[in-house]
């Protein structure tokens, strides 16, 4: 099944809409990485997260995302695969080697071995 970007945003909105009242109060230490290069869509994923309390950093770079890892402890990372500066399984392979954090891979990216590569990395 093929998701559609009008479709993937309902989801969120959706998924964002159901948390409880009061929850956001524990979302409030709660930090995600978003690491994406297409600033549309990283603008609405950082403004929909932080909708729920959560703390959100935007790295459009896989340089600026490992720096900004490296800085300050992440909750999750959301991660594109196709960037300015690298992939998205490089830098997973690169947080793999000193963090636990879950990271969950958003992209474009059709190729079945390439989301197999993102997950033998630790996405």
């Amino acid at each position: 099944m093929h998701l559609t970007p009008d479709r993937f945003e309902e989801l969120v909105a959706d998924a964002l809409d159901d948390i409880p009242e009061g929850l956001g109060a524990l979302m409030e230490n709660v930090a995600v990485l978003i690491l994406d290069d297409n600033a549309p869509l990283a603008d609405w994923l950082e403004r929909e997260i932080a909708r729920t309390g959560v703390t959100t950093v935007v790295a459009p770079t896989a340089e600026q995302a490992i720096a900004e890892a490296t800085r300050q402890p992440f909750d999750l990372a959301i991660v594109d695969l196709v960037l300015p500066d690298g992939d998205g399984v490089a830098v997973t392979e690169s947080i793999r080697e000193w963090s636990e954090m879950p990271i969950v891979v958003l992209s474009a990216v059709g190729d079945e071995a390439e989301k197999v590569r993102a997950l033998n990395a630790g996405a």
